[in-house]
């Protein structure tokens, strides 16, 4: 059994009964129970540990086609007993164009059922969520002899119910439309728990309650709203077009409004640009003017300029000419002094030339020294070299040593 759905359906005494509905008595053969898919004997297994669960005694056959054979015949078995059953609103969502006019074809492929909690943007009830005593419940089942699906009759209107069982059961996931039947889901794929732990009793009456997933997979009511929708999408074409002319209309009014702003704009550019190119003109002509007074004052200032600068180079040269009076007088007067004081000193020191052991100076500090080339007696300024032991006044006076020097050079 690990890996297989543990049934909790069986029938016993032609009626489907659920693991719940024996007493601790009646496990094992004891539940005189019998497979709902192949009639095989069904011993109830009742322990402590694992769900308790009807299982073949011998030669099982698909397991999974057993429970969902003995779900669908518990139903059907509620059905035919006259009892209420919930069937939900019919409600449809749907998409409405307004820029276009739409038909019955583009309808279909934009409609679709939802659930009457579901928040959609467009939706219509078509018929509202109700208890309905169906006159007859009958199992469809196909040529392998499974069941396919229950059909219900009312007031001589058909429709289907598929049942999806839990998920640990089967992975289908989704239930597909019965015929061209109006299809109820009614959708277990939660629920394995619930059916595990219910009897009889408390199973029928989760299942015909509002508690119940139960949802549409299709329903040809849903055409009924159709003329409705045509009358929306026309009603609101219609504003559409209304509104598309109304904006044409201010479109063209704001296109003239545009052009007569715009030519009012370039009139007044124009008359700015020639107010401009007035005031540019006036201001030209008085630059002008404010040039020429520039430029005579100008000439004005240069002519006074150039006549402070000539009169003041005059008095500078007058100042100058004086100054070099002035410092030529002096000069005169130092060069006769000087002349005066080398000539005094020259007879003070003449004669003293007779003893070379000590400096020989004038009255005024001066030193003389002795040429010992040429003999002439000079201040030291005009020797490059003097002085020794016993020449203390003897020398070389600047003009012999050049002398000697250009004879040393032209005999080279």
């Amino acid at each position: 059994m690990d890996g297989q759905p543990r049934n909790p359906f069986a029938v016993r005494n032609g009626k489907i009964i659920l693991i719940k509905d024996l007493s601790d008595d009646e496990r094992g053969l004891n539940c005189r129970c019998r497979c709902p898919a192949c009639d095989g004997e069904f011993i109830a297994r009742m322990g402590e540990v694992k769900a308790r669960h009807f299982a073949h005694s011998k030669d099982a056959c698909d397991e999974v086609l057993a429970y969902t054979s003995g779900l669908y015949k518990l139903i059907h078995q509620i059905l035919n007993s006259g009892n209420p059953f919930y069937v939900p609103a019919l409600v449809v969502s749907y998409y409405l164009p307004n820029d276009r006019l739409i038909d019955e074809e583009y309808i279909k492929l934009n409609t679709r059922i939802i659930r009457e909690d579901y928040n959609a943007a467009r939706k219509e009830i078509i018929s509202p969520g109700r208890y309905i005593i169906f006159e007859k419940a009958e199992l469809y089942i196909d040529n392998k002899n499974h069941i396919q699906a229950l059909e219900l009759t009312y007031k001589e209107s058909k429709m289907a119910v598929k049942v999806m069982p839990p998920d640990t059961v089967c992975k289908k996931g989704t239930a597909s439309p019965h015929k061209d039947m109006a299809t109820l889901a009614v959708d277990f794929t939660d629920d394995a728990d619930i059916i595990q732990t219910s009897n009889s009793s408390v199973f029928q009456d989760y299942l015909l309650s509002e508690r119940l997933d139960k949802h549409w997979i299709i329903n040809p009511k849903v055409k009924q709203i159709y003329p409705h929708i045509i009358s929306l999408n026309q009603e609101a074409y219609r504003k559409y077009t209304e509104r598309q002319k109304q904006i044409e209309e201010e479109q063209r009014l704001a296109e003239l409004q545009r052009k007569k702003e715009e030519k009012l704009a370039a009139e007044r550019f124009a008359e700015e640009q020639r107010i401009a190119e007035q005031e540019l003109e006036e201001r030209q002509r008085l630059a002008a003017l404010q040039f020429a007074e520039n430029q005579k004052l100008s000439a004005q200032r240069r002519e006074e300029i150039q006549r402070n600068a000539a009169r003041q180079d005059k008095w500078a040269e007058i100042k100058q000419n004086k100054i070099n009076n002035e410092r030529a007088s002096k000069l005169a007067a130092l060069l006769e002094k000087h002349t005066d004081i080398l000539a005094l000193g020259y007879e003070q020191i003449k004669d003293k030339f007779v003893q070379q052991t000590e400096q020989i100076r004038d009255s005024y500090g001066y030193r003389w020294v002795k040429c010992k080339y040429c003999g002439e007696i000079k201040r030291e300024s005009e020797f490059t070299s003097y002085g020794g032991i016993n020449h203390v006044n003897l020398g070389d006076c600047a003009l012999c040593s050049r002398e000697r020097e250009q004879k040393r050079r032209s005999q080279i």
